[in-house]
């Protein structure tokens, strides 16, 4: 149910090659599986977030590169700080 769930999220918010993706909750079932088939389908970059330092950690050691954790910044902040003033909703990196 989670990659169909991620499936039908990129497909309704049209996900094209090249597009950055926020993947909320890295952790969690649905944002790792919205991570992995965005991956799949080209996106330039996929940011995630976690809502624990051990978390974001976890996340960083499996190879996660763009991880925002939340008990550390807000998430605007986050997503500003690792596009470097640059993108916004549905614009390709």
């Amino acid at each position: 149910m989670a990659y169909l769930t991620a499936q039908i999220t990129l497909t309704l918010a049209g996900f094209k090659p090249g597009m950055t993706v926020l993947a909320p909750a890295i952790g969690g079932s649905v944002g790792n599986a919205t991570y992995q088939l965005a991956r799949a389908q080209s996106a330039g970059r996929v940011i995630s977030t976690a809502g624990s330092p051990a978390k974001a950690a976890r996340a960083r050691e499996l190879g996660f590169e763009d991880v925002i954790d939340l008990t550390t910044e807000g998430l605007a902040d986050g997503v500003r700080r690792i596009m470097a003033g640059k993108g916004g909703a549905r614009q390709s990196r």
